[in-house]
């Protein structure tokens, strides 16, 4: 059993990191997408912190699919690693570190619903 206080701390650590991704993303090119994705995780991981409804349980899934899309359709072609050099850019580094990104979110939500799920059963 997963004690409350745990549960309590560890979605704050979730919401916490998410917030700062998100604003980490100030100086993307399409920093407006990636602010909402993780915006939106970090929404989803604070709500979990009082109950999680069939309701909100529809919107993570469909939450969740979209993310699955955008990282299905991002996925690098060949992975070059996440470091790429000024005078070289790499677009494969680019959705390598997007592709990671969504995988971050993705976890960080369905591990909150699910420590949020066992603590009210």
């Amino acid at each position: 059993m997963i004690k409350s206080n745990s549960i309590k701390w560890l979605n704050y650590s979730f919401i916490a990191l998410l917030v700062s991704f998100a604003a980490l993303q100030y100086n993307d090119p399409d920093s407006g997408l990636w602010i909402t994705f993780y915006a939106l995780g970090a929404y989803i991981c604070f709500s979990n912190l009082f109950s999680v409804t069939k309701i909100r349980l529809v919107v993570i899934t469909l939450f969740s699919a979209v993310l699955l899309f955008f990282l299905i359709s991002n996925w690098p072609e060949s992975f070059s690693g996440f470091e790429q050099s000024a005078e070289s850019p790499d677009v494969n580094v680019e959705k390598a570190r997007e592709s990671g990104g969504l995988i971050i979110i993705l976890n960080f939500i369905w591990l909150s619903t699910w420590m949020s799920l066992k603590k009210s059963a």
